[in-house]
């Protein structure tokens, strides 16, 4: 099966994914695929350069936080850097996802990002997993773990969705408001009930009877 899952930027999508990897799911993070991609050396690496100046080096490395000031305050250099990065992220992960499916027998990879939704990437997953947090917590982990102001931490969760609209496109829900015990419980509960899906369809796969509706319940 193949499963999205997303939230708001600091929503605590990382460390579901790991729990859910943990129970057995294959964890694909589209936010590191960029990373490399960006990193010198990487495929985006001169692009962005080309299309945003040197102004966003450090040295001769890309510095995130300097492009990220640049497209946050900027919805067309948002869109010029989302055109650079969307399409060679998803390559990157069709060759993943091609790897696992074959080195695997039916398995659940969980594919994570923060805009799956507002991309409209989620439709091309099988279910859709939503990480629900609340926008103040959301905000105090975004400056304590990259070390940015409470305008640039508002600025950037402002750029997304909010939680409460983005669960209406999930069809499971994984509750991050309470503590790590809590997340790691809704993770297995999340997976469980996947698990058990994926393995009903290939039962009705196997005796012929999988409707070609089967799958989303939007």
């Amino acid at each position: 099966m193949y499963v999205g899952l997303t939230g708001t930027v600091a929503s605590g999508k990382s460390i579901a994914a790991k729990f859910l990897e943990n129970c057995g799911a294959h964890t694909i993070d589209l936010d590191k695929v960029s990373r490399n991609l960006i990193n010198r050396g990487g495929s985006a690496y001169n692009e962005i350069i080309k299309a945003f100046g040197k102004i966003v080096l450090n040295g001769d490395d890309i510095d995130r936080k300097k492009l990220r000031s640049i497209i946050f305050d900027d919805k067309e250099k948002r869109k010029l850097l989302e055109s650079i990065l969307h399409p060679l992220i998803r390559k990157e992960e069709e060759i993943i996802v091609s790897h696992i499916e074959k080195k695997y027998k039916n398995p659940i990879i969980i594919v994570h990002a923060a805009l799956l939704i507002e991309t409209e990437s989620y439709k091309r997953f099988d279910s859709l997993i939503v990480v629900y947090a609340n926008m103040t917590k959301c905000i105090d982990r975004l400056i304590k773990r990259d070390n940015i102001s409470k305008k640039m931490a508002m600025a950037m969760l402002k750029a997304q969705l909010p939680s409460d609209k983005k669960i209406v496109y999930a069809n499971f829900i994984i509750d991050n408001t309470k503590d790590l015990d809590f997340l790691k419980n809704e993770a297995e509960r999340v997976y469980n009930l996947i698990f058990l899906l994926e393995r009903s369809k290939n039962m009705l796969k196997k005796h012929n009877k999988l409707p070609n509706t089967y799958y989303r319940s939007t």
